[in-house]
């Protein structure tokens, strides 16, 4: 098996160089291969201290599935140079400033411009289609977005989110009285469309209540478990809290809100 990746990989380092300008580097560090615009000792900066750290942290707190196919990771400088590359790698046009993940593709694009936070979003996507592809979308959206902002712990096995800017989000809702009930998100099946800002806030600092609860882990693991009988993972969630009503989850998840702080690195 790790014999085909490591093939997968060079086979795909090879395209990238055919698709890329002759002075873009590329990288192979199985499964990642890594390529872009960037000079060849900034990337292996990238990957040192945010693309390995984030790998190793979801592997020991979440995944027990490995990559079996390469994930490819580009990294472009400006937004000028992305959307470029995005709309000629891709067709893609309308794009997220700050980056997407192509999952048929297994592709992460991203501006670099704009820090490590897309990134780190796009790869949990990435390693969590090995691990659990059915995973309820409020998981996937929530776990992912819960480390595009946070540290990883001092014994290196998680990511721990830290506040931000989607908790204006949430207080916005608060405050007009549109906070979606939890069960309510559980079943949401897509985040698209109307309300997406608010499903994706509303999943992550979920995703960080359970982690300050200490059962994000092993209600990651549950979820993961019992799809079959349980594919929203509303089952799960209620047996992490025994005795407990949807009402009084809902009530000390808004409690936990008002004391998560203001966020200290705010994004427009």
């Amino acid at each position: 098996m790790e014999n085909r990746l490591n093939a997968g990989c060079h086979s795909m380092a090879r395209w990238l160089r055919r698709q890329l300008a002759p002075d873009c580097p590329v990288l192979i560090h199985s499964p990642l291969v890594i390529g872009g615009d960037l000079p060849a000792a900034q990337m292996e900066i990238w990957r040192r201290e945010n693309f390995a750290p984030a790998v190793r942290a979801m592997m020991s707190g979440y995944f027990t599935v490995p990559p079996t196919e390469p994930i490819v990771i580009l990294l472009f400088a400006k937004e000028v140079s992305y959307r470029e590359h995005a709309a000629r790698l891709f067709g893609d046009r309308e794009v997220s400033r700050y980056g997407y993940y192509r999952p048929h593709l297994r592709t992460i694009m991203v501006n670099a411009e704009c820090g490590p936070g897309a990134l780190v979003h796009e790869l949990t996507h990435a390693l969590m289609a090995f691990d659990f592809p059915r995973a309820p979308q409020w998981l996937s959206e929530g776990l992912a977005s819960l480390h595009e902002h946070g540290r990883i712990r001092d014994d290196g096995g998680e990511i721990l989110g830290l506040p931000n800017w989607r908790v204006g989000v949430l207080e916005e809702a608060v405050r007009r009285r549109r906070l979606p009930a939890l069960r309510s998100l559980l079943g949401t099946r897509s985040f698209r469309g109307p309300g997406e800002r608010l499903h994706y806030a509303q999943a992550r600092y979920f995703c960080m209540y359970l982690q300050d609860r200490g059962v994000l882990g092993a209600c990651y693991r549950a979820c993961r478990l019992g799809t079959e009988d349980d594919p929203t993972g509303e089952k799960t969630v209620a047996a992490l809290f025994p005795g407990w009503s949807w009402e009084q989850l809902d009530a000390d998840f808004r409690a936990w809100l008002r004391g998560t702080g203001k966020p200290d690195n705010v994004i427009p």
